[in-house]
């Protein structure tokens, strides 16, 4: 993608421990996914490296949202992530805003797993980013307001927990919900520029829930698609004026503008017209 390709790119010291990410001058520490058989083991001492370009995998289009979604804002640049992890894509979002744009960032990120939130917190420290100059909350996204269940434990080899609805096998911990609506409300925002989602099949049940909200103050959403729930995001967003960009499904390979792509999950883009 032309702009992806606009974001320069140097060679910049990492930490020890830490692996330099894609495209953005930020890094992330290998105790965050160090419980991943194949994860990538940096040197022990602090090392200079430049950042590499995103592959061509079913991640490419989070990347060219955001690029584009940073590219387009104007005097600042609001990021919404459902189910952050350890922060990645904020991070990658609030740098890109800063170091790439030029611009202020304002993040609002939800993530239920305990340590999970403990890493975003450490993840934007160790990239100079304050976490208290941001939105930061440690809940569940849900259609409706109140408690839910929601799947914890091996934090640093698994990122697929979620709302635990119907698997009593899972170690769950009750955890606040929200609804999308409360975290625009909470944060004081009134515009964002980009929605991430990546929330394990609850994109089915939260997108319908939010869509006046979503109508009201997200320009574009970019979310992974997880089981069935394609459909039912592709429903409510389509009768909603939305207009599509990118609809990928999961586990098939397709073609797209950059080549043969395999998805394991899928990806949809939405813009929103009603906020321009």
């Amino acid at each position: 993608h032309p702009l992806i390709l606009q974001v320069p790119r140097s060679p910049h010291l990492v930490p020890g421990g830490s692996a330099t990410d894609q495209v953005t001058r930020s890094h992330y520490r290998h105790t965050f996914v160090s419980g991943f058989a194949d994860a990538y083991v940096p040197p022990t001492e602090p090392y200079t490296i430049e950042p590499s370009l995103p592959a061509f995998d079913d991640e490419y289009f989070d990347w060219v949202a955001l690029v584009e979604s940073v590219h387009e804002a104007k005097d600042r640049f609001v990021f919404m992530e459902l189910g952050a992890g350890y922060g990645r894509w904020l991070v990658r979002a609030l740098k890109l805003a800063s170091d790439w744009r030029q611009i202020p960032a304002f993040a609002i990120a939800a993530e239920a797993e305990p340590e999970h939130f403990a890493f975003i917190q450490q993840h934007m420290r160790d990239n100079g980013i304050d976490p208290t100059a941001h939105y930061l909350a440690n809940v569940a996204v849900d259609g409706k307001p109140g408690t839910v269940q929601f799947a914890v434990g091996s934090a640093s080899g698994w990122y697929g927990q979620s709302i635990a609805r119907h698997d009593p096998e899972v170690q769950t911990r009750e955890m606040p919900a929200v609804t999308i609506e409360m975290l625009i409300e909470h944060a004081g925002m009134t515009r964002i520029d980009l929605l991430h989602m990546d929330v394990q099949r609850a994109e089915a049940v939260i997108i319908p829930a939010s869509r006046e909200a979503l109508k009201r103050h997200v320009h574009r959403i970019c979310v992974g698609i997880h089981g069935k729930a394609g459909e039912k995001v592709r429903a409510t967003l389509a009768a909603d004026g939305w207009h599509s960009e990118v609809d990928y499904p999961r586990k098939t390979t397709c073609d797209t503008p950059y080549g043969p792509i395999t998805f394991g999950d899928g990806v949809q883009v939405w813009t929103n017209p009603n906020v321009s």
